[in-house]
C-alpha cells in the first residue's frame, strides 16, 4: 500500500515537515533482530539531549521499504545496511526479553533488541529532503559478552 501525505504540512524554522499515514493509521515497521550501531546522538550535543539519532542494522526487507518510501526524496535514511532514526530518550518504551517494561541501557551501542519504528512522515529544506523515522519501542535481547582476546585460556 502505498504512503497518504497530509494536504497540510507544519513549518519550523527553514524546515517544512508532512505527515504520512497507510490506510488511515500510523506507517509501523518492526525491525527483528536488530543491533545498535553507536550510542544515541546528537550532532553538536552536550550529551543532555532528549532526542537524539540512533542506527541499527537494517535487513534487506526493511531496507527495500523504506526505498520504497523515500522515492523522490534527496537523502535516504538507509546507508550500508543500517538505518538511521530518532529517538526521544524520554519517551521510548524498553521491554526485556520477558515484555516487561525496563530502564534504558546504560550503554547502547551492540546492544541486540527488536525495534518498533514510526514513519512520521517526510522534511524539507531549500535543498534537501527525506523521511522521518522515530522510535517508539525497543525490547533489549540478551547481551552476549564477547570474551576479550586478552584472556588467558
Amino acid at each position: 500500500m502505498a504512503l497518504a501525505w497530509a494536504s497540510t504540512s507544519q513549518k519550523n524554522g527553514n524546515v517544512t515537515f508532512v505527515a504520512c499515514t497507510r490506510d488511515n493509521k500510523p506507517v509501523v515497521l518492526k525491525l527483528d533482530g536488530s543491533s545498535i550501531l553507536w550510542e544515541p546522538s546528537c550532532y553538536q550535543g552536550d550529551g543532555t539531549e532528549l532526542r537524539r539519532n540512533i542506527t541499527f542494522r537494517a535487513t534487506d526487507s526493511i531496507a527495500q521499504q523504506l526505498q520504497e518510501m523515500e522515492h523522490g526524496l534527496e537523502n535516504s535514511c538507509i546507508k550500508d545496511g543500517a538505518v538511521k532514526c530518532k529517538i526521544s530518550i524520554d519517551k521510548v518504551r524498553v521491554y526485556d526479553t520477558s515484555n516487561n517494561r525496563t530502564e534504558p541501557p546504560a550503554t547502547w551501542r551492540g546492544t541486540d533488541c527488536h525495534v518498533v519504528i514510526q514513519v512520521r512522515g517526510k522534511w524539507a529544506t531549500r535543498t534537501q529532503s527525506g523521511l522521518c523515522l522515530e522510535v517508539t519501542d525497543i525490547q533489549l535481547l540478551a547481551r552476549v559478552e564477547q570474551p576479550s582476546p586478552f584472556t588467558p585460556c
